[in-house]
């Protein structure tokens, strides 16, 4: 197979243009296969601008267009760790070493940022320095002053949907620190139930568990019933 083909094969296959294709054959020996994964793992990543930068989408050579987000990204620098948009992440956790060692470098992978709308290869980036400051003593959420759960760093692996019974009845959104899942069951569903399925989440480990609805704590013999469709949210102690 002549070169051509090759940056024709990968053309198809990822996408790319001419000129990517060209740079992962020079950097994998001309091994396709490699150059093909190296170009898959390349373009899950945005390139990170100062978001003094001007921001615009335009047409470039090779057929690329929009190569520039028009959407920004903030990140927001704490003393317990960091926020992207509105997503908190400790520095001591797994994903916070990992995003902020992107950032570091001079990208980021929204996916896992948990940014979605960025199409293009460039994003503006603007980043505030608060490390004076602890995140967290404000719930944005219900507007009350209050510690939150990742002043201990606790992170819990949330599903993206949780049911009890086999009922769909009732969906409630549950939020832990910044992240949230949805919650199914049956009207007569009592919070002890879901209480029994949060402690074996990964993540746990032998702390209370308080439910909240507001301001209002719920009582683990209250049905669940009297929240569908609204949002609760659960803390550790």
């Amino acid at each position: 197979m002549n070169n051509s083909e090759e940056i024709k094969y990968l053309i198809q296959k990822t996408s790319c243009d001419e000129e990517t294709a060209i740079e992962a054959l020079q950097k994998c020996n001309n091994n396709k296969m490699e150059a093909e994964e190296y170009i898959l793992n390349k373009s899950k990543y945005k390139k990170l601008l100062n978001g003094d930068k001007k921001i615009f989408n335009y047409t470039g050579s090779k057929s690329k267009t929009a190569t520039i987000n028009t959407k920004l990204i903030y990140i927001t620098y704490y003393s317990n760790g960091f926020t992207i948009n509105d997503n908190f992440f400790t520095y001591d956790s797994d994903k916070g070493k990992k995003l902020k060692a992107q950032i570091d470098s001079g990208e980021l992978d929204p996916k896992e940022a948990m940014v979605n709308g960025l199409e293009g290869e460039e994003v503006a980036v603007e980043v505030k320095d608060k490390k004076h400051e602890f995140y967290g003593k404000k719930d944005y959420f219900s507007g009350e002053m209050r510690s939150l759960n990742n002043k201990k760093s606790i992170e819990l692996q949330l599903p993206k949907e949780l049911m009890i019974n086999e009922s769909n009845e009732v969906r409630i959104k549950v939020f832990f620190n910044s992240e949230s899942f949805i919650l199914k069951c049956s009207k007569t569903t009592e919070l002890n139930e879901f209480i029994l399925k949060v402690k074996s989440f990964d993540g746990y480990n032998n702390q209370r568990i308080i439910v909240k609805s507001n301001d209002k704590c719920i009582k683990e013999n209250e049905v669940l019933g009297e929240y569908n469709g609204s949002v609760i949210r659960i803390f550790l102690e």
